[in-house]
């Protein structure tokens, strides 16, 4: 899952530069929709998966910083939706401060989320070796 979600943070972040000048363009409207429901559905069952316990207990961590991130993201996806919709410029103002806020907070929650991944594999015993050549 978290693959998906970074890919598809991946390609809507290409959009959205693609049509700078124009974010109200129906691609950036049908993209921002698409990775909308994607995100919801998502973090739907997320949580829906942590709350009826179906989480290893090893892995309860790591499900809520997942969690967690994937909520972060699709907060910041909403203000971006209404900062793009806005009908004045100090809603759009107000939207796009929340937006450029909450993406530095799923900023810091991947990177969170990353180091401990990467922590839980080096406790399980896995390296990172050089190979030379």
């Amino acid at each position: 899952m978290t693959g998906q979600i970074m890919d598809n943070d991946v390609a809507m972040r290409a959009v959205l530069t693609h049509n700078a000048r124009n974010l109200n363009t129906e691609p950036v409207h049908r993209s921002l929709g698409t990775l909308r429901q994607l995100l919801q559905a998502g973090v739907t069952e997320l949580r829906t998966v942590g709350e009826n316990k179906k989480i290893p207990a090893q892995f309860g961590d790591s499900h809520t910083r997942l969690l967690a991130m994937a909520t972060l993201l699709a907060q910041h996806y909403e203000a971006l939706q209404k900062a793009i919709t806005a009908k004045n410029t100090q809603d759009q103002h107000q939207a796009l401060l929340a937006a450029q806020t909450l993406d530095t907070q799923y900023a810091q929650s991947l990177v969170a989320y990353l180091k401990s991944y990467q922590d839980g594999l080096r406790r399980a015993g896995f390296t990172l070796t050089e190979e030379h050549r």
